[in-house]
């Protein structure tokens, strides 16, 4: 299973407003979170 990953090149980070801008519209983009198994303790 291949996952293709993005990279995205930002060059104006002094911008607080605009990064939180960018995170925010790329919020949805991101994948699920997967389900963790729980460990047996025995």
């Amino acid at each position: 299973m291949s996952r293709l990953m993005r990279v995205l090149l930002v060059e104006n980070v002094d911008d607080r407003e605009f990064l939180a801008t960018l995170f925010t519209a790329m919020l949805s983009d991101l994948p699920e979170p997967k389900e963790k198994r729980k460990k047996n303790r025995n």
